[in-house]
C-alpha cells in the first residue's frame, strides 16, 4: 500500500476546533511517526483524545497538544504530554521600573493590594514554585507598556501578616517578544489588574493569538496543587518580631530597634544612636572586626534615597570613621525595599536580604561567619538573597 504523504504541520491553525479534528490529527501523526494504518491505534489514539480534551480546548491549545502527542509517540518515554503539566498563572503588572521584570527579585505590592485577591492563596503557594507573567502597563507615573512582557518563574508567595500584601519572589525565564499593551488588550477584563490568575489554556489561546511560543522551561514548571509536601519555607524558621520589619505596622523607632536586633543577631557589635542620642547621627554604627557599616534605617516600601539622604549619611559616615579610626565602615541605608540602584559607595540593605542572613545563620550554627560580608562592602550595591547564596 502506498503510504500516506505527511500534511504540512502549518495547516493545524486551519482545522476545526474540534474532537474530531484532534482525531485527524492524532491519526496522521501515528501513521508518520510508526509508519503503520492509524485503525490500528484508535483505541490509543481516541484514549489521548479523551484525556487531552477535557484540558485543551481552543485551536491554539489544541495545536499544543498534537505536536506533543507527535514527540510522545516519537520518543520512548511514554507518559503523559509536557503540555498537560499546567493549570494555573499568575499574572503580575507594574509600572514601577522598566527593567522591573528583567531581574530576579520580591515583588511586593503595598498599599490596599492584598493577597485575599488572588484565588485559592494557599494552595497556590503551597505549589510554588509557579509559572507566571511579569507585564508592565500605563500607570500614573510612567508608561511602560510598550515594553514586551517577561516569562517568569514564581518561586515563592507570601504576605504580611499585618496589612495583607502579597509577596512573590520571582526570576525570570525569558523576555517575549510582544509588547506588555497588546498582551493586556487579549486578557479577559478580569486578568488586568496588578495581580490575578488565569486558566492555562485561556492563556495559551491568547499567547497563541499574539504569535507567542512559551519557553519549554516554563512550560514544564508544576500544576497548582500537587500532592506534594510543601517543605519549611526560610521564613518560618524566624519569629514574628523580625518578621515585623517586612510590614508597615511598626512606628520609626521599633523599626529601628528590630533593625539593631536583628545586625546583633547576625553578630555585629552595634552602637544605636538615632532616637538614642540627641543631635544629627546616623541611625546606627554595626560592626564587626574592623569592617562596618554605619547605616540609616528607612521605614518605607520602594525607598529612594534623595540627594540629601545620601549626602547626610556620607556625613556621618565621615564622623564615625574619625571615632572609629582604624576601622573600614560603609555608609549603608536599610529598607524594606528599594526602588533605585545604589550610589557608589553606598551599600543598600533591605530587610528580606537581612532577614535571610539570619536565617542562614541559624542553619548553618558555628560554621557561619560574617567574612564574606567584607567582600560584598567592598564590590558595593545591594545585598540579595542570590549574593548570600553565592558567598556564604
Amino acid at each position: 500500500m502506498r503510504a500516506r504523504r505527511k500534511q504540512p504541520i502549518t495547516r493545524l491553525k486551519s482545522c476545526k476546533r474540534s474532537n474530531q479534528w484532534l482525531h485527524f490529527t492524532l491519526q496522521r501523526s501515528t501513521t508518520c511517526a510508526l509508519g503503520c494504518n492509524p485503525a490500528v491505534y484508535s483505541q490509543y489514539v481516541d484514549h489521548s483524545i479523551t484525556s487531552l480534551g477535557r484540558l485543551l480546548r481552543e485551536a491554539s491549545v489544541l495545536r499544543h497538544a498534537a505536536l506533543a502527542t507527535v514527540g510522545w509517540l516519537n520518543g520512548n518515554d511514554h507518559k503523559t504530554p509536557r503540555y498537560c503539566s499546567l493549570n494555573q498563572v499568575i499574572l503580575l503588572t507594574t509600572d514601577w521600573a522598566k527593567d522591573y521584570w528583567h531581574e530576579s527579585k520580591t515583588a511586593k505590592y503595598p498599599g490596599k493590594v492584598s493577597y485575599t485577591q488572588v484565588p485559592d492563596w494557599s494552595n497556590l503557594a503551597a505549589s510554588c514554585p509557579l509559572p507566571g507573567l511579569g507585564i508592565y502597563y500605563r500607570g500614573r507615573k510612567n508608561d511602560y507598556s510598550r515594553i514586551p512582557f517577561v516569562y517568569i518563574k514564581i518561586n515563592e508567595m507570601t504576605y504580611d501578616p499585618g496589612t495583607g500584601n502579597p509577596y512573590f519572589r520571582f526570576e525570570p525565564v525569558r523576555v517575549s517578544k510582544t509588547q506588555s499593551d497588546r498582551l493586556r488588550a487579549k486578557l479577559p477584563p478580569t486578568c488586568r489588574g496588578l495581580i490575578s490568575t488565569i486558566q492555562i489554556e485561556d492563556l495559551l489561546n491568547v499567547l497563541s493569538d499574539i504569535g507567542e511560543e512559551p519557553p519549554d522551561e516554563w512550560l514544564k514548571l508544576p500544576i497548582a496543587g500537587t500532592s506534594q509536601k510543601p517543605s519549611l519555607a526560610w521564613r518560618d524558621y524566624l519569629g514574628n518580631y523580625f518578621l515585623e520589619l517586612e510590614g508597615s505596622n511598626l512606628s520609626d523607632r521599633e523599626f529601628e530597634d528590630r533593625i539593631a536586633s536583628t545586625l546583633t543577631a547576625l553578630g555585629f557589635k552595634v552602637t544605636q544612636k538615632g532616637h538614642k542620642k540627641e543631635g544629627a547621627y546616623a541611625d546606627g554604627v554595626a560592626i564587626h572586626e574592623d569592617t562596618g557599616i554605619v547605616y540609616d534605617c528607612k521605614n518605607s516600601q520602594n525607598y529612594a534615597p534623595t540627594e540629601d539622604d545620601i549626602r547626610a549619611l556620607k556625613q556621618y559616615t565621615s564622623e564615625e570613621m574619625t571615632l572609629n579610626s582604624g576601622k573600614a565602615l560603609n555608609g549603608a541605608f536599610i529598607a524594606r525595599d528599594f526602588r533605585t540602584q545604589p550610589r557608589q559607595n553606598i551599600f543598600h540593605l533591605p530587610v528580606e536580604a537581612l532577614l535571610y542572613l539570619l536565617f542562614v545563620k541559624l542553619s548553618k550554627g558555628n560554621e557561619f561567619n560574617l567574612n564574606p560580608f567584607k567582600l560584598l562592602l567592598k564590590k558595593g550595591g545591594e545585598l540579595s538573597r542570590r549574593k548570600i547564596d553565592e558567598y556564604w
